[in-house]
């Protein structure tokens, strides 16, 4: 179906609406986990908006002042720029020794998303979204078990990594925007089946292997 601005508007307006929301529960739960797989649609959505808008300016990134959008844009980046310092953070327990992943993740989007390319679909949006979300979840384990120097497993959800590695090897290679999905995706595998301590050795022997190549 063709595009028009006004059905672009109503997607930039759905969509401040929805980061709205978010603010306001940051705002009134500043110290919160991000929930990276929000965040993940979030910066799709906002970037798949700012690709269409290009569509009605005859200067390719005209659309960058659009007053409409560049809010948007603004509070995107004060939410995302948010989040994405705790996922960095030591105080909050979220960032794994030798591993910054999740953040390196994310900064390669939104960098990306400065001059208004698409990073994706939906299925590309849905897959990352979920390898997003399962990524953290397995920083917050850490982070628990660690507190309680607990033995127990990390993640041992094999059927869901098998799932979302079928799901992403169906979705098209040429996504040169975002090339930081295969390092999450190693962490998870790596996570799987194992206890904290098992988990940062495996990821620091993996580190000094690939230092040595």
């Amino acid at each position: 179906m063709y595009e028009t601005k006004e059905s672009l508007y109503n997607q930039i307006d759905e969509t401040q609406e929805r980061l709205d929301s978010v603010i306001e529960y940051i705002n009134s739960n500043p110290d919160s986990d991000p929930n990276a797989y929000e965040m993940n649609e979030l910066m799709f959505k906002v970037a798949e908006i700012g690709c269409k808008g290009r569509n009605f300016e005859s200067e390719p990134y005209a659309f960058l002042k659009d007053e409409k959008y560049s809010k948007l844009r603004d509070d995107f980046y004060a939410m995302i720029d948010y989040r994405m310092e705790q996922l960095n953070s030591k105080e909050n327990g979220l960032k794994i020794p030798n591993s910054n992943t999740l953040y390196d993740y994310f900064k390669k989007g939104t960098m990306s998303m400065a001059t208004l390319n698409t990073l994706g679909d939906k299925e590309v949006s849905d897959a990352y979204s979920k390898a997003c979300g399962i990524n953290l979840y397995i920083r917050q384990r850490y982070r628990d078990l660690s507190k309680d120097e607990s033995d127990e497993i990390i993640y041992d959800n094999f059927k869901e990594v098998e799932d979302l590695k079928e799901s992403i090897k169906n979705i098209d290679s040429h996504l040169d925007n975002i090339k930081s999905l295969a390092p999450l995706m190693d962490e998870i595998e790596i996570a799987l089946n194992r206890t904290p301590k098992e988990f940062i050795q495996a990821i620091k022997s993996k580190e000094q292997e690939e230092m040595s190549i």
